[in-house]
């Protein structure tokens, strides 16, 4: 299957999803044929569409900086004569003009592929072996899943809405062409989850029998996580105030919304269940802070415990600053001079921390 997407309203923009995106179909056609190159034209691909939201924001952001040299016009960069910045520069770009954050796991992929591609370039090294070509689909089909989260989770940060139904396109595209990666990682792995006492459900993004859903022992929370795409999700199951059905409630800060009723209310009140008469209120160790995701006011009583309704941490026990009185799931020592996470502590202990 062919990648393919329509023009965005960024002309720049879209022919540079079209460019890496070509060089992405190039190698899967090329991993079986022709290793060397399939690796060479993979990580292209990966560094091009990482570019994307960059050019989409202003094409200067991806031009390297050359010691001694003006500004290149807009002339020159549409001719290709310009140096463009490095993977190491976009990722910092990235996070530091629009907030799209690469995480470690992500960028481990990523690199093992760059680190594969150099060595494929810069000396002689062709994989031809069986077990160096089943490397090769794992490194690129983790890559692949990893680039496809990272278009859908973080590039609506910086699209407009209207831009958004046609960047979109590429993840569809990911994901109806990831079959090839998909069969390839199952296999690789299929061992391993053939072993018991796991069960293991048919993965909707991937399509292939890897997705784990597990309940924690401790808490009332589920977690699905699919050892080939490598997608993750944890989620509650939170009753309807209105009709009694049980929907699931991921993570997030978005309102709760029952799939039977489609009754919609603030997650917090849904998910709360202390019921406190008026002379408890003084004393109530709820909404409190979380910590983990730095939510004010987003933990609840939950169970036995307490459940940040934003993040879905769930927590045995709360702690009290002993400067703000504040309840939240960590409180550092001596409070009472230095404060919370959610507060600045005495005032006499400010000059401590310049």
């Amino acid at each position: 299957m062919t990648l393919s997407l329509e023009v965005p309203d960024n002309k720049d923009a879209s022919e540079l999803m079209e460019n890496g995106l070509t060089f992405l179909n190039k190698a899967i056609l090329e991993l079986e044929s022709d290793p060397k190159f399939s690796v060479v034209n993979f990580w292209n691909g990966v560094e091009i569409l990482m570019k994307v939201p960059l050019v989409n924001h202003d094409w200067r952001l991806i031009v390297g900086r050359t010691k001694g040299k003006e500004a290149i016009t807009r002339d020159e960069f549409l001719s290709g004569n310009f140096r463009s910045v490095s993977y190491i520069e976009t990722r910092k770009l990235l996070q530091s003009v629009l907030g799209i954050s690469i995480d470690d796991k992500t960028n481990a992929f990523f690199e093992t592929v760059q680190k594969h591609r150099n060595r494929m370039v810069h000396f002689y090294h062709c994989a031809v072996t069986d077990d160096e070509l089943d490397a090769l689909r794992n490194e690129q089909a983790d890559a692949w899943f990893a680039l496809s989260r990272l278009i859908t989770m973080e590039w609506h940060k910086v699209f407009h809405p209207e831009q958004w139904s046609d960047v979109n396109k590429i993840n569809i595209s990911l994901l109806n062409s990831n079959k090839y990666y998909a069969g390839a990682k199952f296999r690789s792995i299929r061992e391993q989850l053939e072993k018991p006492p796991h069960h293991y459900r048919i993965c909707k993004v991937c399509s292939q029998e890897s997705l784990l859903v597990v309940k924690d022992e401790n808490a009332p929370i589920f977690t699905k996580d699919c050892k080939v795409c490598r997608q993750f999700e944890r989620y509650v199951l939170a009753r309807c105030p209105e009709c009694l059905h049980e929907s699931k409630l991921e993570e997030g800060d978005e309102a709760f919304r029952c799939t039977n009723c489609e009754h919609s209310q603030d997650r917090f009140s849904v998910l709360d269940e202390d019921d406190p008469l008026p002379c408890d209120y003084p004393h109530l160790s709820t909404p409190a802070g979380c910590c983990e995701c730095e939510g004010n006011d987003t933990v609840c009583k939950y169970g036995k415990g307490y459940l940040c309704t934003q993040c879905l941490t769930y927590y045995e026990s709360l702690e009290w600053c002993a400067y703000c009185s504040y309840p939240s799931s960590s409180v550092p020592d001596h409070s009472s001079m230095v404060g919370c996470h959610f507060c600045d502590g005495h005032p006499e202990t400010w000059d401590l921390w310049d």
